[in-house]
């Protein structure tokens, strides 16, 4: 988008679009906050839900921590998004955390040091959201007053700004390089103490790194490319949200925008499973939706999803397939919180955040996994539980010769979904196929009546040299198994939940693992960063050159009783999991200000 360059047009724009910031600025309220604000001004220590007692250095804040994810945390400044209302509030609070800044600013702004950026302090997307904090942060200090930290701040931004606008830091058409983009729009929009032609240029820079992005990182069927549906959403979000900037600026709505959203929507709706939760693909945390706070789509279909049926419309279809993108979704019921749900997925569209989940099958039933994978534990690669969820052995589907492929390759051609039709007697068929094998051609077909009550998965292997092939299943938290003759039996309280199967010619063996530890973990579902819980898996070991095996797959409606059973067992596993969280310390190590080789590299990320 090209702005004009006359000065009173300029001004104009400048103007209306720190307008535009200054009106839509949030900062969260949340409980408990003068607590967490106090013990960090005191203790430097950060609480954090997931990760637990984050120690800042009080003489040194140039630090780095074992798990990247602390790294971004800390030096994001993301924290302070908890701290807000209660700064407004507190003068005395403002000292605390100016000092923090000043002494962040003291021992990590090198302007000096621009040509070697990419540190734990200066990665890409870390650098993008300590810019949207300086922001917020300046807003209130200048506000009250305080000159030295208001000072700070605006040179802290200004060679962040140098920093963002330039092509060999921006990280490109990825979500990393969308919020670099926004931060400099942001930063053009309210730095009143920049050159105004400095600002428009940013502006103007910014707009075209951000409309670029939208128009690439969808697929034609408005699927994002980054292969998870908590992705898709914060990207739409963002969509959304440029959008209503350009209508502010130019007063028209940009056209090509309002169409991805547009198409964004049944993707987005489709991958809500029937707890209001989004399934667990790639990178995706499950936070149950609340309301329609979400609906930033303005579709009656989503309020209704996202609000357990309290409001807006059920959408007309329970069946969704996207053979482009490579996903199908099948659901029992809109209307039913105990409905059946399956995802089947052939989708290689990016390297980001995409997981070896090539012609993977998900299953939930009766409230809860029956089919699952493991979810994303962390990024530190160093980790094992990390590369585990990474990689075939966390997913359902074909590992060849004990050795999980790469979660990317830049392969992408040789993974499809290959067929999708609907069959007499409401019965379902979808295939796909995975060539990134060396040597081996992996084709699966999986056929579903419309209840979820039969489905037959039939794996087609060819290769033209022997090599021996593992089909992995891995089972819901709350299901028991039981290995019988050529199958498996899956209950909850001795009552039966589904049934796999196996028939082909060259079984050789079926392996049961449960949680298993060490250097090659696996059996292990992570149900947020950083949290494990062990799970039932079964591998069917076969070999040959050629060779074929089904699974047939029955899944039961237990009693009512046994459906009560299940909802406790879930609120008492979650009340766990909160459990395990605060408990949690972290490890701080001194470090110089260089690359850490335990933070993942851009296109690991």
């Amino acid at each position: 988008m090209e702005f004009p360059q006359a000065i009173d047009e300029t001004t104009v724009t400048l103007q209306k679009s720190k307008a535009y910031y200054l009106k839509n600025i949030s900062y969260p309220l949340r409980s408990g906050v003068d607590v967490r604000i106090d013990r960090f001004i005191r203790y430097r220590i950060i609480t954090h839900p997931t990760w637990g007692e984050v120690k800042i250095d009080q003489q040194d804040t140039r630090v780095e921590y074992e798990n990247p994810s602390i790294n971004r945390l800390v030096h994001s400044w993301l924290f302070i998004n908890d701290f807000y209302e209660e700064l407004n509030r507190s003068e005395k609070r403002l000292d605390g955390i100016g000092e923090f800044i000043l002494q962040w600013c003291k021992d990590n702004l090198h302007t000096d040091k621009i040509s070697n950026l990419f540190t734990i302090i200066y990665h890409d997307e870390t650098t993008a959201q300590r810019m949207n904090q300086a922001l917020r942060l300046h807003i209130i200090f200048h506000a009250k007053g305080f000159q030295k930290v208001s000072t700070a701040l605006e040179e802290l931004m200004t060679v962040t700004a140098e920093i963002l606008s330039d092509e060999n830091f921006y990280a490109g058409n990825n979500n990393h390089g969308m919020f670099q983009a926004k931060a400099l729009r942001d930063y053009a929009s309210y730095a009143i103490w920049e050159e105004s032609d400095k600002r428009i240029k940013y502006l103007d820079l910014s707009m075209k790194r951000i409309t670029g992005y939208f128009m690439c990182c969808f697929t034609s069927e408005g699927v994002h490319i980054e292969h998870s549906p908590s992705y898709h959403l914060m990207v739409s979000k963002h969509v959304s949200e440029q959008i209503d900037f350009v209508k502010n600026i130019s007063g028209q709505a940009p056209k090509d925008l309002l169409r991805i959203l547009d198409k964004a929507t049944q993707h987005a709706l489709h991958s809500i499973q029937p707890d209001r939760r989004f399934l667990p693909l790639s990178d995706t945390v499950q936070n149950r939706f609340i309301g329609s706070l979400n609906n930033i789509y303005d579709s009656p279909e989503f309020s209704y999803v996202t609000s357990g049926g309290k409001h807006g419309i059920a959408p007309l279809s329970r069946t969704l397939s996207e053979p482009i993108s490579g996903y199908t979704f099948h659901r029992t019921s809109w209307e039913n919180p105990l409905a059946g749900y399956l995802a089947f997925v052939a989708a290689y569209n990016g390297g980001y955040h995409k997981h070896s989940d090539d012609l993977h099958l998900y299953l939930f039933k009766n409230g809860i996994e029956l089919l699952t994978e493991s979810g994303p534990y962390g990024y530190g690669m160093n980790n094992p539980l990390v590369r585990l969820g990474f990689s075939q052995f966390a997913h359902n589907n074909i590992i060849v010769d004990s050795r999980s492929l790469p979660r990317h390759d830049g392969r992408s051609l040789a993974v499809s979904m290959t067929s999708v039709q609907e069959m007499e007697g409401k019965y379902f068929s979808v295939s796909g196929t995975n060539s990134r094998f060396d040597n081996v051609r992996h084709d699966r077909e999986v056929i579903f009546d419309d209840f979820l009550k039969e489905i037959v998965v039939t794996d087609v292997l060819r290769s033209t040299q022997h090599h021996n092939y593992s089909l992995i299943w891995n089972f819901g938290h709350a299901v028991d198994i039981e290995i019988f003759d050529q199958g498996v039996l899956g209950t909850f309280n001795g009552e039966p939940l589904i049934r796999l199967t196996f028939d082909g010619p060259n079984i050789d063996d079926i392996i049961f693992t449960s949680g298993r530890g060490g250097k090659n973990p696996t059996a292990w579902r992570f149900p947020s960063f950083g949290n494990q819980i062990a799970i039932n898996q079964v591998s069917v070991n076969f070999s040959g050159i050629n060779s074929e095996i089904t699974t047939r797959i029955e899944t039961y409606d237990p009693p009512s009783s046994t459906i009560d059973a299940l909802k406790k067992y879930e609120i008492k596993s979650s009340r766990s999991q909160l459990a395990k969280r605060s408990s949690k310390k972290l490890k701080l190590t001194r470090a110089l200000i260089q690359t850490s080789q335990t933070f993942m590299p851009r296109d690991e990320e």
